[in-house]
């Protein structure tokens, strides 16, 4: 056939060596830890763990060449990075929790909201700006997700404000039409 690249035997086994080697820095709070989640996650499910290619940046020369791999083994061949993997779905799942800021609800809404979902309403104490964000699921819900007062970065006036201080007020449904 004209056009089509025979595929390397070996190649099955340099994606899992890449997706075990993205892992192992993706469970890592760091810089390049998470461009590796972003590599991995969007390899997963690009819709709701979208990865932007600035990240990248930040890998070693070793570890970019690891994604690279990852990401054209996964397009050619359209394979999950989880079942390449031992334990694939708990590492999968460790870096979701270790990274859930990354996780982007709104271009997941068909997986998360099922057309409509719930959103919170915070108040800053300090200057009672108000601002609306959306209930991440269960499994995704650590304090670093609590959202800051802008003000506070636009007003030298302002109280500094940890994100303990902003006060949940409310939580109302936000329905989501699909056209």
């Amino acid at each position: 056939m004209r056009g089509i690249t025979p595929i390397d035997p070996t190649e099955p086994k340099k994606y899992a060596a890449a997706v075990s080697k993205l892992a192992s820095l993706a469970v890592t709070d760091s810089a390049g830890g998470v461009a590796a989640a972003e590599v991995l996650l969007s390899l997963r499910n690009g819709y709701a763990w979208p990865a932007s290619l600035t990240s990248l940046r930040s890998l070693d020369h070793h570890n970019l060449d690891a994604a690279v791999k990852a990401i054209r083994y996964s397009a050619q061949n359209n394979t999950d990075p989880r079942t390449v993997i031992e334990n694939g779905d708990d590492i999968f799942d460790r870096i979701a929790l270790t990274h859930p800021t990354l996780y982007r609800p709104l271009r997941a809404q068909d997986d998360f909201l099922n057309g409509a979902g719930q959103v919170e309403l915070w108040v800053c104490p300090h200057c009672h700006r108000q601002r609306q964000r959306l209930q991440y699921p269960d499994w995704l819900k650590p304090a670093a997700t609590a959202p800051w007062c802008e003000k506070y970065y636009d007003d030298d006036r302002h109280p500094e404000v940890d994100e303990s201080d902003m006060v949940l007020t409310d939580v109302y449904t936000l329905v989501i039409e699909r056209r």
